[in-house]
């Protein structure tokens, strides 16, 4: 008893400690990127290019802690997606090509599978590769060969396989070299925590794989992962978020001016950060928790919110709640931030309703394009809005609050939609609000004032009316509201480019 408590002591502290270290991580990282690609001088450069390399090798050592924990607490599931496991393997190769060819090492990728597509977890897959792939390099001598390979070398399996000239292990810890802690005793340069391998045998074992090794003395060793062809997810889980088109970040649409965007991060150093490189685009407004971050929100009504996860006093997860379910600011899209780079959270995230999820430290150019994106999406639903004759509030709408409170609206206009003195007040009495609060709802969905928007539905009801070709012009404009056939004519050729003669 005792000892289980003192184990959940330890991976307690794992898990602090990684957290920790995290954001002033992404203080170093990230700015760093920001500097490297505005430096020109290429001594400089490099110095900044090395200082950030190692700074990413730190952060892995990080996620490796938390990764270790997470396994041993049983917390780790497989998240199995479909790909090309050549051109997965490939894209590694590459990322590993600079670090090999620094330490002047043969590198080389050999495939017998080409578009070879099966079900694996690609997070952990990486982090499997990337381990055997760092531990190669490392115990290999300059002027040494590393070979990655795949290959089916038996029916219903792929072997990925990692060859080196290195030192090699000695015959008596072969057995042991997968355990947690082991640490190799013939490790002139540092063994290293004992961590890496024995998460290639637990993620290996949760693909229903098998991983061995090979080696000798002097001579080099060989890893080889099996992994099954036939991995089936036990469900499809669907995007919850469309994929991200990535563009030029740098570029300021005209529709970016004026733009807010709110960020909550109880971290000052790295809220004053993302101000300092978001301002000269958007106009930013901040707060150091949830609580505040909720109230600059209902207050300033922004365009975008940015917040990180964990914050004392409410969390991300929270905020993200209960905007969400606040009719005020529930079209208000939000992006979640972490430090916790896990699928469980990622799930939680858009089960709360956030429009996207990045872990820290992110690439900046990332966190533009989904701010950019997230904007023009919006720009694009509008435009959707304004062409189509149906009326689609589930693609119109970004939550379940604004589907609702649209769908009412719709509901409201429709049984009124002959009465051509219905009035905006008399839509504010019925859907309860004041004018203001419904004028700011309505236009922030469509961007439609609420006289645009009756005006806009009476006309594609018009529509609707036409095609069915049973009432003259005439008899449609005044079934649809409109107190003359002209100014009906005119409105609706203004917003569909024809005559309702042409129409018809």
């Amino acid at each position: 008893r005792m000892e289980e408590e003192i184990s959940r002591m330890k991976y307690r502290f794992f898990t602090n400690v990684s957290h920790e270290l995290r954001t002033p991580l992404t203080l170093i990282i990230t700015p760093l990127e920001t500097l490297i690609r505005k430096v020109s001088d290429t001594s400089i450069k490099q110095q900044l290019e090395s200082v950030s390399r190692n700074a990413q090798s730190l952060l892995a050592l990080v996620n490796q802690l938390l990764d270790f924990r997470k396994v041993e607490m049983g917390g780790e599931v497989l998240s199995l997606a479909k790909g090309d496991i050549d051109r997965f393997l490939s894209s590694i190769y590459e990322n590993f090509r600079l670090t090999a060819d620094e330490k002047h090492l043969q590198f080389h990728y050999e495939s017998s599978l080409s578009s070879f597509y099966m079900f694996y977890d690609h997070d952990k897959l990486r982090k499997m590769v990337n381990n055997l792939l760092s531990n190669a390099i490392k115990f290999t001598a300059e002027g040494g060969h590393i070979t990655l390979l795949l290959r089916e070398e038996k029916k219903g399996f792929v072997t990925i396989r990692v060859e080196d000239t290195g030192q090699g292990i000695p015959t008596h810890e072969l057995t042991q070299i997968f355990e947690r802690f082991h640490q190799a005793e013939s490790s002139e340069r540092g063994a290293g925590s004992g961590i890496g391998l024995h998460l290639v045998k637990e993620y290996t074992v949760m693909h229903r794989g098998e991983v061995i090794v090979q080696s000798e003395p002097g001579k080099g060793s060989a890893f080889s992962i099996s992994l099954p062809t036939d991995l089936m997810p036990e469900e499809k889980l669907t995007d919850a978020v469309a994929e991200i088109k990535m563009g030029d970040p740098s570029t300021i649409s005209a529709d970016a001016l004026g733009k807010k965007i709110l960020i909550v991060e109880d971290n000052a150093e790295f809220r004053t950060y993302m101000k300092n490189e978001l301002n000269h685009q958007y106009i930013i407004y901040e707060a150091a928790n949830g609580v505040e971050g909720e109230k600059q929100a209902l207050e300033q009504e922004p365009d975008i919110i940015i917040t990180d996860l964990m914050m004392p006093e409410m969390n991300g997860f929270e905020l993200c709640r209960r905007i969400k379910n606040n009719l005020a600011v529930s079209h208000i899209p939000v992006i979640l931030l972490t430090a916790n780079d896990n699928i469980e959270n990622e799930r939680r995230g858009y089960k709360e309703g956030a429009d996207a999820y990045i872990a820290k430290p992110f690439h900046w150019d990332i966190l533009l394009s989904r701010v950019r994106n997230l904007m023009e999406q919006k720009l694009q639903r509008q435009q959707a809005f304004e062409t189509n004759i149906e009326v689609n509030t589930d693609t119109l709408t970004i939550s379940a609050m604004d589907e609702q409170f649209l769908n009412k609206v719709l509901e409201v206009i429709e049984k009124n939609i002959s009465n051509s003195e219905y009035s905006i007040e008399d839509l504010s009495s019925d859907m309860a609000m004041s004018r203001v609060s419904l004028y700011r709802k309505i236009n922030s969905i469509t961007g439609n004032t609420p006289t645009d928007f009756v005006r806009n539905i009476r006309l594609k009801h018009a529509a609707e009316l036409l095609k069915e070709g049973r009432l003259t012009v005439a008899e449609v404009a005044y079934s649809v509201g409109f107190n003359t056939p002209g100014y009906f004519t005119q409105s609706f050729k203004k917003a569909f480019g024809v005559l309702p003669t042409q129409y018809k």
